[in-house]
């Protein structure tokens, strides 16, 4: 688990000394996109599982939902949660392919 604060870092360091924890690559507040770019800097993994702050319970179903979505497309790079026909954004799965769009 790996939370991407830019202003709020030490509030989160001191409450859950364990987890991990990045800033964004820029300096300035460029809004979830650059922690999306950020993320790549830090994580090892082939996918990231996006999740904004206010969510506080993510069903195994999603999880799962979401990877099952990207692999129907090998050219696929995110899969979003809907809930009603609404995209969540940006809780979302990325691939690390996406980066270059991102950047």
């Amino acid at each position: 688990v790996w939370i991407n604060s830019h202003r709020d870092h030490s509030i989160y360091e001191r409450l859950i000394p364990s987890i991990r924890y990045f800033q964004d690559d820029e300096p300035g507040f460029h809004g979830p996109l650059m922690g999306m770019k950020s993320a790549w800097s830090h994580v090892q993994s082939d996918y990231v599982l996006f999740v904004p702050c206010d969510v506080t319970y993510i069903p195994k179903k999603v999880i799962s939902g979401l990877h099952r979505a990207m692999q129907r497309d090998p050219l696929c790079e995110v899969a979003v949660v809907e809930i009603n026909d609404i995209a969540l954004y940006p809780f979302c799965l990325l691939k690390r392919s996406s980066l270059s769009t991102l950047v």
